[in-house]
């Protein structure tokens, strides 16, 4: 690990002399994203199984379970989704710069490569195409977003020279308020209400 961060700085401090806008960041997260999710595709027979077994289904299950805890009502599943969203985006972001974008990778590439499995193994099961588009998009389309959004930020705060950091953070934070939170806010709300009926 070490090893890899002497690498990592290094080339950072080439890099850090570039500007980037967040834009480009934003396409920068999603490509890294569309990439995970084509290879989690193509490799299904071996990801599929142990990415539902040991990622997607403990999740699912910490999902219900808090939801339970609060009393098992579609708002407390809404409550519960935008939890462990939130949470795990901004601990991604939180880790960014301390880990030189390696939690931002780890969010964006295994988000990824858990849906393109999973997706690809219901496909043989005979699910739809249709069916699993509505499935996803009803909520992903701000679910999505918001994790784009948190990669761009998170590899903003990696790409930064040290004397913009503290004005940068002010701004992190205004964006995270205003946006993110709304954003997740939005697909926990959709996940829990709408998409169940879109499936159905």
């Amino acid at each position: 690990m070490i090893l890899l961060y002497r690498i990592l700085d290094a080339k950072l401090l080439s890099i850090r002399k570039r500007p980037y806008s967040g834009a480009s960041l934003f396409l920068i997260s999603m490509a890294v994203f569309a990439a995970a999710v084509l290879a989690g595709g193509l490799l299904e027979p071996v990801l599929a199984l142990p990415a539902y077994e040991l990622l997607l289904k403990p999740s699912i299950n910490g999902i219900n379970g808090m939801a339970q805890a609060m009393g098992g009502s579609g708002a407390a599943a809404a409550a519960s989704i935008f939890i462990k969203n939130i949470t795990a985006v901004l601990l991604t972001i939180a880790l960014a710069r301390r880990t030189r974008g390696v939690s931002v990778a780890i969010l964006l590439i295994l988000n990824g490569l858990i849906i393109g499995s999973v997706l690809n193994m219901l496909r043989m099961h005979g699910y739809g195409v249709k069916w699993l588009a509505a499935g996803i998009m009803t909520h992903g389309v701000f679910e999505l977003t918001g994790l784009f959004l948190a990669g761009a930020l998170g590899l903003k705060l990696v790409l930064l020279p040290a004397e913009q950091l503290e004005r940068y953070k002010k701004e992190l934070c205004l964006v995270i308020t205003a946006v993110l939170i709304p954003i997740f806010l939005a697909a926990a709300y959709v996940e829990a209400f709408i998409t169940p009926a879109v499936l159905r």
